[in-house]
C-alpha cells in the first residue's frame, strides 16, 4: 500500500485491486494503475471483473488491511505525541 505526501498533504494508503481473469481491466491495467498511484496491487486469482462478489472474504481482508493502514497513518509515527 502506498503512503506519502503530495502537495504538502498526507495521502492515505491506496490499494489497487483487480481479478486476474478480468476481461475489462486485467492484471496489466491493475499493475499500471498501482504503479502510478504508488499502491500495492491486490490480484484476485481465479476471478474476473466481479471479484468483490466471487471473492468476498479476500475482498473484506484487503479492505480491512487498508483501513488498518489508514488508521495507523492517521495516528502518525509511533512515539509521536498528540495535541
Amino acid at each position: 500500500m502506498a503512503t506519502g505526501r503530495r502537495g504538502g498533504c498526507r495521502s492515505l494508503p491506496v490499494p489497487g485491486a483487480v481479478g486476474k481473469n478480468d476481461a475489462f481491466a486485467g492484471p496489466e491495467f491493475g499493475e499500471r494503475a498501482a504503479q502510478r498511484l504508488r499502491a500495492r496491487l491486490v490480484l484476485f486469482e481465479d476471478s474476473g471483473h466481479w471479484w468483490p462478489l466471487t471473492k468476498p472474504a479476500e475482498t473484506a481482508a484487503a479492505l480491512e488491511a487498508l483501513w488498518n493502514q489508514a488508521g495507523n497513518a492517521a495516528d502518525g509515527p509511533k512515539g509521536a505525541s498528540k495535541p
